[in-house]
């Protein structure tokens, strides 16, 4: 549980930094793709949790809408 929640830790900062740095809405347009898209990394990380008991995945599923949201935010 400790590893995705790093991962999703080190997903959110480096998603806010590449963000920072866009300049183009094309670029913004592709980092939202890449990241928020329905096969960007935000759902992928979802769909690794298909095999996971559901105590574990209410968990990480609380603390990822955390995150998600915060990127979502970034973004806008």
């Amino acid at each position: 549980m400790d590893n995705h929640k790093s991962y999703l830790k080190t997903l959110e900062s480096n998603a806010i930094k590449s963000l920072e740095t866009l300049q183009t809405l094309e670029e913004i347009e592709n980092w939202r793709i890449e990241y928020l898209g329905r096969k960007g990394k935000l759902s992928q990380f979802f769909q690794s949790f298909k095999d996971i008991k559901i105590e574990i995945f209410q968990y990480i599923n609380f603390y990822s809408n955390i995150n998600g949201i915060n990127l979502i935010t970034s973004f806008e």
